[in-house]
């Protein structure tokens, strides 16, 4: 019998072919756009989840508690991972790891060196605890071998050709490593850092990064909980435990700490505490949801309203069919049969579209996306509930309606459809339908020119510091830094004697890249207050670099950069986070970090060193002897940029022969903090643009339905002297109206979704009405733009080809 109906909607599919072309289509597309960002979304979902027992494994995150307010970091002592271990039996595995700058590596037997920036120091456990792949070698010769080092396949395979080298040794930084293993490469889909090389946690060389309970840079620390234990109890008994190991010290800085733990499966959902851009919020993921689900309406609508349409023209088969016999349960199985066959149909063309768009789709969201993300069974269930929902749905009015009327009645209704499709009720479910498209695709337009806004405002907003014409040179690898750091002023007296460069300074991380915190004192009336903030060693060349103005005090003094004077600078954020009220009175305070202590000589105005996105956070300028730079920055003068480039790069090379050299352009650079805002553009403009196409091709589809119901009305007219601008507006009229209405609706619905989207944002654009307004012409211009070629074909026809017969 389904044989039957998929037979009888070929045959009616092929018969009118523009309406099937529309009717499948516009379906295909939704159906399309939907599973792609559904498989977007779960992959979203399902960061981390793949790791064995993920539901047992936390991260312990630190809050710091002082009289200035609270503070937040994933940052944890060293010495945690002990005790842990030897005090509380509800843990079964505990691991830590600190990820650390790039490496050069040198082969035995070339002098081969590779440059890589992403090397960790971690605890055996670590690879215990996380599903990390071995194509050679194993945790346990990591755990045994003395100088063991474990890489990723990529790295072996441009190294060695092969992944079976354990046992095999590499000279990293001048040290000697034997490789206990070699994983396959880090998915994309987790938060953990994707490493390269990865050595034990003791190399690290120094006891301050790790080795204390109240200062120091900290670790990450993870740990798996036993089967049956509550993480809520847990967490509740390693609260304090700082109170019991480092209570003397806590109290000497006039702080508290507590620790809570993270699922690890829900890191990647929520704001980094360390880098926030790196994270996708679960709001975002709601809002992509939210529009799969809306494209899918929209398509859906569509589907329905020419279906429901097309029905009233099947009156006379209907008839005779149940002349000839036909029960209604019969005709009802056929016509909802049809109906969920064209939907089938469309369902199939949408998973080839799927599969074909899957490569793009990959290479734009930067995903590995695959079958796997989703289950086959979850995704045949979508389509099935799809598929079943709108065939039924566009076949009901047939279905019902239609099979329940007398012969003689479907055939009075044939005749008389003219003159109903003339003199259309003011209210239908048609009307509805299409007000309903129009609505949602007036608020896409509306998302779209609103989050444009936004991003160009935050691209081109002062950040209170100068980007324009200054080139950054990252220091990739251990050797480079060690020159620099031994001939720091030598190197930047050649550089800045060049008639290019304008300025020169060494730093860490430039903006947009900053990753390091730390917790700094400030002397006080006798008391120490310690805050963990955003720190930057840097020179005094950094605030003429980079175009930072001074509100109080001064600069750091000019003195060679490893001079022995260590000397602070705090941002105006810095200063309310120290309770100083007014610039003036933190100058001269005395600050210290790690051993080393010095004056406050100024305080800056405050600048942007993330995305305009989050407020100014607290942030310390510090010049002391311990400065290792991970970058050079120099101001360039304009026209120069090319030259200058060259000439840096040749200086270096020639000081430094077997290191790598590459400089970027900061402006450039500093764009990748809005790649996610970037990202949800794009979708959200590709996913209106599909909203358009789709209501534009069902209001098409009316229109052509519309034109031929109205053939011999529009003859008539015609023959009787009315122009074809004339017949244009009196077939257009009651489709401006419809989408008028829906501009009118769409207005308060979009300014409030929008509202609510600005929000998450800092530094904002003023929400006006013009967006709003905008959409809906832009839609109406769209939609005119779609029907008027039909509607002035149909006027342009000559009247006798529809009157001839009558």
């Amino acid at each position: 019998m389904f044989v039957h109906y998929l037979k009888s909607a070929f045959r009616n599919m092929t018969t009118h072919k523009a309406y099937s072309v529309i009717h499948v289509t516009g379906l295909a597309i939704g159906i399309t756009a939907c599973l792609l960002l559904a498989l977007y979304v779960a992959d979203e979902l399902n960061f981390d989840r793949y790791h064995p027992d993920y539901e047992r494994i936390y991260r312990i995150n630190r809050t710091i508690e002082n009289d200035m307010g609270t503070e937040w970091t994933d940052r944890t002592p060293g010495p945690l991972k002990q005790v842990l271990e030897a005090d509380y039996p509800q843990v079964t595995s505990v691991c830590r790891f600190w990820q650390n700058m790039a490496v050069v590596v040198h082969l035995p037997d070339n002098n081969l060196f590779y440059d890589e920036s992403n090397h960790v120091f971690a605890d055996p456990e670590f690879f215990d605890m996380f599903d990390f792949r071995f194509l050679a070698g194993s945790a346990f010769l990591y755990r045994n071998m003395p100088n063991a080092l474990i890489i990723s396949e990529d790295i072996a395979r441009q190294l060695f050709q092969k992944t079976d080298i354990a046992g095999q040794t590499l000279n990293i930084n001048e040290s000697q490593y034997t490789i206990a293993g070699v994983i396959m490469n880090v998915p994309h889909n987790t938060h953990l850092p994707k490493f390269k090389f990865a050595t034990m946690l003791e190399d690290i060389g120094s006891s301050v990064h790790y080795e204390s309970w109240v200062h120091g840079v900290g670790v990450k620390t993870y740990v798996r909980l036993k089967n049956g234990v509550r993480p809520e109890d847990f967490e509740k008994q390693i609260g304090r435990i700082m109170d019991r190991y480092a209570s003397g010290a806590m109290k000497e800085a006039g702080m508290a700490c507590t620790f809570s733990l993270q699922p690890v499966g829900r890191i990647h959902l929520c704001r980094d505490l360390e880098h926030p851009d790196k994270n996708t919020k679960a709001a975002r993921l709601a809002l992509l949801s939210l529009i799969a689900l809306l494209i899918l309406f929209i398509a859906c609508l569509n589907f329905v309203n020419i279906s429901t349409a097309r029905a009233t023209v099947r009156t006379r088969e209907i008839g005779i069919r149940k002349t000839i016999g036909a029960q209604r349960k019969q005709l009802i199985m056929q016509l909802l049969g049809e109906s969920v066959a064209v939907s089938m149909i469309a369902a199939v063309i949408a998973v080839i579209f799927t599969a074909c768009l899957m490569p793009w789709f990959n290479a734009f969201t930067l995903k590995q996306i695959g079958v796997q993300t989703i289950s086959p069974f979850i995704i045949a269930g979508i389509l099935v509930v799809v598929v079943g929902i709108t065939g039924l749905a566009g076949g009901l009015y047939p279905a019902f309606y239609l099979s329940a009327l007398e012969p003689v009645s479907l055939f009075i209704n044939a005749l008389a459809g003219r003159k109903r499709g003339a003199a259309a009720s003011r209210f239908s479910l048609r009307k509805v339908l299409v007000i309903i498209q129009f609505v949602i695709t007036c608020i896409f337009i509306s998302a779209i020119l609103v989050i444009s806004r936004q991003i160009h405002f935050m691209k081109n907003r002062d950040l209170g510091f100068n980007r324009e014409s200054v080139i950054v040179l990252p220091v990739h690898t251990v050797e480079l830094c060690r020159y620099l750091k031994n001939n720091m002023q030598a190197v930047k007296n050649e550089l800045t004697a060049y008639h290019a460069v304008e300025s020169v300074t060494y730093h860490l991380k430039s903006p947009g890249r900053m990753e390091h915190q730390n917790d700094i004192a400030l002397i006080r009336d006798g008391r120490e207050i310690r805050k963990w903030v955003n720190m930057q060693f840097t020179d005094h060349d950094f605030l003429p670099t980079y175009g930072i103005p001074l509100a109080a005090g001064r600069n750091f003094s000019p003195q060679a950069p490893n001079s022995q004077a260590t000397q602070f600078l705090l941002n105006r954020a810095a200063l309310s986070a120290y309770g100083f009220r007014i610039p003036e009175q933190a100058v001269g305070s005395e600050m210290s970090i790690f051993h080393f202590t010095g004056e406050v000589t100024g305080v800056t105005e405050d600048f942007h060193y993330w995305s305009l996105k989050y407020t100014v956070e607290p942030m310390v300028l510090v010049r002391c002897p311990i400065l290792f730079p991970e970058a050079v920055s120099l101001k360039i003068k304009k026209g120069y940029a090319s030259e200058a480039i060259a000439f840096v790069e040749a200086t270096l090379r020639k000081r430094v022969p077997s290191q790598p050299v590459q400089v970027y352009f900061l402006d450039r650079d500093f764009d990748r903090v809005y790649r996610s805002e970037e990202k949800t553009r794009a979708m959200i403009l590709v996913s209106a643009g599909l909203a358009v196409i789709i209501a534009c091709m069902g209001l098409f589809g009316l229109v052509l339905f519309t034109a031929e119901r109205r053939t011999k009305e529009i003859g008539i007219r015609k023959v009787l002297g009315l122009s074809v601008p004339g017949i244009w507006m009196l077939v257009v009229s009651d489709f401006i109206k419809w989408i008028g209405l829906a501009s009118v609706i769409a207005l308060p619905a979009g300014w409030m979704i929008m509202r609510h989207w600005l929000d998450d944002y800092a530094c904002r654009i003023d929400l006006t009405v013009w967006p709003f307004l905008l959409s809906g012409l832009m839609a109406l211009g769209i939609a005119l733009l779609t029907v008027s070629w039909l509607v002035i074909r149909a006027a342009r026809a000559n009247p006798v080809e529809s009157l001839r017969y009558e």
